[in-house]
């Protein structure tokens, strides 16, 4: 997956947008906690995203999530799933977006 720097998933990545303050640590702490808690029956079993986990999936910035994504990470995602994912709930993933150590190119704006 390539996101770019933009602070929630698409907004300043390739194609532009505004440009949002950095969240905190402690902030970006609580919003993986509410992800993971939201949406691990989505990630541990693939099953489709439910209503809190989409809200979740909408709210959350991508610096808080991305630097999770090391290359040990990566190699055991399933990239284009994550990507259904993330637009089942309304997000878009720009192409070439970049998230840590994950790199997609076959995505579609």
């Amino acid at each position: 997956m390539v996101m770019g720097s933009g602070s929630k998933l698409g907004e300043d990545g390739p194609g532009g947008g505004a440009q949002q303050a950095l969240p905190t640590p402690a902030k970006c702490k609580e919003e993986r906690r509410l992800g993971f808690k939201a949406c691990r029956r989505t990630i541990i079993y693939g099953w489709r995203p439910s209503g809190k986990c989409c809200e979740r999936i909408r709210a959350t910035h991508a610096k808080c999530v991305c630097p999770l994504i090391t290359p040990k990470v990566a190699s055991v995602i399933n990239v284009e799933h994550a990507i259904k994912i993330i637009e089942q709930c309304g997000r878009k993933v720009p192409h070439q977006f970049k998230c840590g150590s994950l790199i997609e190119k076959i995505f579609k704006v």
